[in-house]
């Protein structure tokens, strides 16, 4: 197993140098536990299998400047988490926030674990968020983080937040989204410009919380961000040093805070990540159970306060707001453009309401016969156009069918003249003989002209689908225009009276019973009791013919796949298709249906007019 990189995060804790040597041997312990268990797993997960074999699972990890809770959490996962993947590698490398958005963009790693608003940043490089750390202080996914803005007891001048403004800062570091940026977008929401709020900032620019605050002690500050709840994890006698700006107290949390809450840390999966590995880091951070400190795995469901943030404070994708625009203008002074447009609006609204009145009765008839008009003349166009089109997608789909069938006849001639060229080399040609070959030939020959000029009926719009056909002699020829490999396969039983007739041309419907048929025969040979039979049954005026054939049992899906452009459950992409089928059927009078067979297989039915 890989040595694990995390050489910075536990020093970002803010505790004393024992309780991170003791944290620093937590983790070494937790590694070592897990790779002692992964080394005695028996088998490969499911969630493993799908992971690449040439190369570690690689997953960033942000510099945490949060408490040793966090810490805990996250080598605790790690440690399931390389359970789950064993026996495939997982690196942990530790970035700063612009590099780990570096190694986001250079396709370096295959999942991070960071803040909510860095995560939302990297949400347009295919960043896809798992999990959120929840805590027993704040039950809520969607408002966990939050930031509590804190000054010296004895400071009595400062009380709300608008006390603060014009006052000296001490915060984490710049791009700090938990522990900075939350508390200017609470600052930009209550009107304020946060670049000229405060006098100065001092950014602690080291790990830990514990220095930030400890700046309005010692004067070096008037007000310091701090991370919600960390105050409460204070001795009581440190904790009354302080004193909450602008408190907040409600049911989102059990702390005390000044912001509002946000979701906490995220684990999101890139889209560089191997196939169901999401899905597994998921169930592995899911599955955890609380800690002994209330920390745990859930879901957040609403990131749009995050976006928020950088909203307020016109930062990464909206940072095009800084600069000066005419929207920007009309945003700023809404207020009284609107109050001058309102009246613009009246005095215009005045001038033209007498005029309106007196043309609105004589205009309002001939408006309404010109919109009818008008309507009436976009539907026939449309009409035409959707028309053209119909006409035109019926030809293209009849052309993949009309070369589809014409491979066979021309086929059997090209086997005929083989055949002769055969008997005349060994000079044992025949009259006989040579009469079959003439013979196959002309049909062949006959059916490729047939197809043709069916070809030149469709360009000149000239298709006689009112054609009196004899259904037994269609569906027979049908067949016997298979392949010969389809009818010597499976004998196929025609239940049709020999006197039914029906209306439609003569071509399509040979094709869409010699598709049936050759699908039927198709999935029927792969069973034991195979069977294709065609049935019809007459009405006054309609003809229901019913093509049954065996095969394996159709799902829901593969039942409603069979209307798919173009899909054959041959799966060598040839076959003429469904919806091709059923443009045939619809053109010579009905519907083409298909529904499941109780024992396997399936059943289509095909409506046809009758002869009336």
């Amino acid at each position: 197993m890989p040595n694990v990189k995390i050489s910075e995060g536990l020093n970002q804790m803010p505790v004393s140098c024992c309780t991170k040597a003791v944290l620093w041997s937590f983790f070494a312990v937790g590694i070592s536990l897990s790779n002692a268990f992964a080394q005695t797993i028996d088998g490969v997960s499911a969630a493993t299998r799908q992971l690449y074999p040439d190369r570690p699972f690689r997953i960033g990890l942000i510099e945490l400047s949060d408490s040793h809770k966090v810490t805990g959490l996250v080598a605790k996962s790690v440690k399931e988490l390389r359970k789950a993947f064993y026996p495939y590698q997982i690196n942990i490398q530790q970035f700063s926030s612009g590099d780990l958005e570096n190694a986001i963009r250079n396709k370096e790693i295959d999942a991070f674990i960071a803040s909510s608003g860095f995560y939302w940043r990297m949400v347009p490089f295919g960043a896809r968020d798992v999990a959120t750390m929840i805590s027993r202080n704040s039950p809520d996914p969607n408002h966990t983080s939050a930031i509590t803005f804190i000054t010296s007891r004895d400071n009595t001048s400062i009380r709300t937040l608008a006390d603060m403004q014009g006052k000296r800062l001490s915060a984490s570091y710049p791009t700090a989204f938990m522990g900075y940026r939350i508390g200017l977008a609470e600052i930009a929401s209550h009107g304020y410009d946060p670049e000229k709020f405060f006098a100065s900032v001092t950014f602690n620019n080291a790990p830990g919380i514990d220095p930030i605050a400890q700046k309005v002690l010692t004067g070096q500050a008037d007000v310091a961000f701090v991370q919600s709840c960390w105050i409460e994890t204070l001795p009581k006698e440190k904790r009354d040093q302080y004193r909450v700006i602008s408190p907040i107290k409600d049911n989102v949390s059990a702390c005390v805070r000044s912001t509002a809450a946000y979701p906490n840390i995220t684990v999101a999966v890139l889209r560089e990540a191997p196939a169901g590995a999401a899905r597994e880091i998921a169930k592995v951070l899911l599955s955890m159970p609380i800690d002994e400190n209330g920390e745990h795995w859930g879901l957040a469901t609403n990131f749009q306060s995050v976006d928020r943030v950088y909203k307020l404070l016109k930062l990464e994708h909206y940072a095009y707001l800084r600069e000066w625009s005419i929207k920007r203008w009309i945003a700023a002074h809404k207020p009284w453009i609107a109050a001058f447009g309102f009246c613009l609006v009246l005095l215009i609204c005045h001038s033209f309401v007498v005029g309106y009145l007196v043309r609105r009765r004589t205009d309002e008839l001939a408006k309404a016969n010109a919109e009818k008009e008008a309507v009436e003349r976009r539907l026939q166009s449309l009409y035409e156009r959707m028309e053209k089109f119909r006409k035109a997608n019926t030809v293209s789909q009849l052309s993949s069918m009309i070369a589809h069938e014409l491979a066979q006849p021309i086929g059997a001639a090209v086997s005929y003249c083989n055949g002769l060229r055969l008997l005349v080399q060994n000079k044992t040609l025949t009259e006989e003989k040579l009469l079959n070959s003439i013979n196959g030939l002309d049909r062949g020959l006959t059916r490729v002209r047939n197809i043709i000029e069916k070809v030149r009926s469709y360009n000149k719009g000239n298709v006689d689908r009112d054609q009196k056909l004899n259904l037994l002699r269609t569906v027979t020829t049908a067949r016997d225009s298979m392949s010969q490999q389809l009818v010597q396969a499976l004998p196929i039983e025609i239940r049709v009276a020999d006197n039914l007739s029906v209306l439609g041309d003569q071509l399509e419907l040979e094709l869409l019973f010699n598709n049936l048929l050759s699908n039927a025969v198709t999935a029927a040979v792969q069973t034991p009791e195979a069977l294709v039979n065609v049935s019809a049954v007459a009405t006054s005026d309609k003809v229901l013919v019913t093509v049954e054939n065996s095969g394996k049992e159709i799902s829901e899906s593969d039942l409603a796949q069979l209307s798919t452009p173009f899909v054959s459950e041959r799966g060598s992409g040839h076959g003429l298709g469904v919806p091709i089928s059923m443009s045939l059927a619809e053109a010579n009078g009905g519907p083409l249906k298909y529904t499941r067979r109780t024992a396997g297989g399936l059943i289509a039915q095909v409506t046809l007019r009758s002869v009336t």
